[in-house]
């Protein structure tokens, strides 16, 4: 007659992240059955020690003689919670308006997203309340620290950032024209800042770079995310190179249909007369003209003639 069950020498519930020895006590010892839960794997001992090896879940059932049984279920687990964030960018930069969060575990007991804790109710689970993953969608810019427990004191640290807002660059905008400018860029995730003159080959700048030489720029800025800005302005350093001064009679010009030249240039008391004057490029404010005492008067532009006119 055997009334007494066998007895492990580890309850159930036990972990361990290396090999397990198995041991069973019983004075009419038959049968140690063990089922890997992962893999469906079953085999079967006379001995009552054996040794646990692989990763899994294991249901164990030992036997005596008289046909009683106990089992328990033991794990090894190795392996500390994967996590990843998947979205448009690089190297966990992301410039996508929603960024999705996983994190993965057999035993995932917890994910904390900067100090927000989510918990199994969070969960989905593939069977036997195991192999549990979490996800969530992040959408506002920043920094997001995650870390994932599982319940047997692995954890896994991983930290992403969103940032779908461009570069800003102060100083210049696109299409502008300076004298001289100094470039200021407004980026904490800043990857590349570069500059080129009339086309030739870009270079690395930083914050703070001064521009003076005349030329055409063009600057591109690239943040972690790859967000991207790209401005082309212009350097004019010299100054408006004077070209012709020249009077025009306005009487001639309207009373013979456009006159000839030497009428356009001689003039009678009581002609009007047009002022002229031609520089190599627009300026950015009218000139002024002086006649004797008078006080200087603004002259303005005409374009089809190229000239900056008073009269």
């Amino acid at each position: 007659i055997d009334k007494t069950v066998a007895e492990f020498n580890v309850a159930s519930g036990t972990h361990s992240d290396t090999a397990m020895n198995i041991v069973v006590t019983d004075d009419h010892f038959a049968s140690i059955h063990v089922v890997n839960q992962d893999t469906g794997d079953v085999k079967d001992y006379t001995t009552n020690e054996i040794t646990l090896e692989d990763e899994a879940t294991y249901h164990i059932t030992a036997y005596d003689k008289a046909g009683s049984y106990k089992d328990i279920y033991v794990a090894i687990d190795k392996t500390a919670p994967t996590v990843n964030a998947t979205g448009t960018g690089v190297n966990n930069f992301f410039r996508d308006e929603e960024v999705t969060l996983t994190a993965f575990d057999k035993f995932l007991t917890e994910v904390t997203v900067n100090g927000e804790t989510y918990g199994k109710e969070e969960f989905t689970y593939a069977g036997n309340n195991e192999n549990a993953t979490f996800t969530k969608v992040f959408t506002e810019e920043g920094k997001y620290d995650a870390v994932a427990k599982d319940k047997f004191g692995h954890e896994t640290t991983y930290t992403f950032v969103i940032d779908h807002t461009a570069p800003v660059l102060n100083g210049v905008v696109d299409g502008g024209t300076y004298k001289e400018a100094t470039l200021e860029i407004v980026e904490e995730n800043l990857h590349t800042a570069k500059i080129s003159k009339d086309s030739e080959k870009a270079e690395n700048f930083t914050s703070g770079y001064k521009v003076s030489e005349s030329g055409t720029y063009t600057v591109t800025l690239i943040d972690k995310a790859y967000n991207r800005l790209e401005v082309t302005f212009t350097i004019d350093a010299d100054a408006p190179v004077y070209k012709e001064l020249g009077l025009v009679n306005i009487t001639h010009y309207i009373e013979n249909n456009n006159g000839t030249t030497n009428d356009l240039k001689v003039a009678n008391i009581g002609d009007t007369l047009r002022i002229m004057v031609r520089f190599d490029e627009a300026l950015a404010t009218n000139p002024m003209v002086k006649i004797g005492d008078m006080e200087p008067k603004e002259m303005h532009l005409d374009s089809a003639w190229a000239s900056y006119y008073y009269w």
